[in-house]
Order: C-alpha cells, then structure tokens, then sequence
C-alpha cells in the first residue's frame, strides 16, 4: 500500500469516527429498565414498573413509551404512554406503571420501547428498548 492510500484510509476512518460519534452518544441518552415481579396471578390487573434513566441531554424533550404483548396469558390495558404519564423519580429518572391484566395461566412478553431526543448542537431521534417474560398462575 502506498503512503498516500494508507493517508486516505486514515482520513475515512477519522471522518467515520468523527460523524459516528454522536450516533453513539444519542444511543446512550436513554437506558429502560423493567422491574417487579415475573410471575402474576390469574384474572388480576396490576402495573408492570418500567424504569428510564435519561442523561441531561435527553431530560427535557418529549418521549413516549410503548409497550405490546406477545402471547395470550397477559392483556395490555393501555398502549402507548407520555412522559406526563410518569412518575418523576428525579430530573433523569422517570417510572412508568404499565396496567395489564393477567387473563389466562401461561407466559408472555412484555416489550417496551422508548423513543425520546437527544439534543446537544442538533436533535437526535434516541429509542431504546427491553423486554421481560411474564408468568400467570
């Protein structure tokens, strides 16, 4: 390879790290978390605790949670849920109670995902996401 290919390579590399790079810091401007328990009795309604943890760049914008089902043991009560819908836990932590209700004995999965922004010079588009298998007894 020749000095002058091995400078080129250097500079793509250096402009991809450079333009990737906030990419990475909006991917980490969010983390959920679900809690509580994994295992619920058959025919009640109960809230699924689901955790955010926000950086300060993320703190202030709009986000929404939207959480769904896979399986038949467990029924969703509500669908897509706004930051007003939270409990604020501090200027970065958010609680959300997810109203389900276990219908039928079997397991499903709970699937959260959060979508917010992550503004420093520019806005960006920040999702993050979890998932926790539910048991009904």
């Amino acid at each position: 390879m020749t000095t002058e290919r091995v400078r080129a390579a250097l500079w793509g590399l250096l402009l991809w790290v450079s333009a990737s790079s906030p990419l990475l810091a909006a991917q980490s401007a969010a983390i959920v978390t679900i809690s509580g328990e994994d295992t619920l009795t058959q025919a009640t309604h109960t809230s699924i605790p689901v955790l955010v943890s926000l950086t300060e760049a993320s703190a202030a914008y709009p986000l929404t949670l939207t959480p769904r089902i896979e399986g038949a043991a467990v029924e969703l009560v509500r669908g897509r849920l706004l930051r007003s819908d939270a409990k604020l836990i501090d200027a970065t932590h958010l609680r959300f109670d997810v109203p389900v209700v276990a219908r039928s004995q079997g397991t499903a999965i709970l699937r959260v995902e959060l979508m917010t922004y992550a503004c420093d010079s520019d806005c960006q588009r920040v999702t993050a996401q979890a998932s926790r298998a539910l048991h009904v007894r």
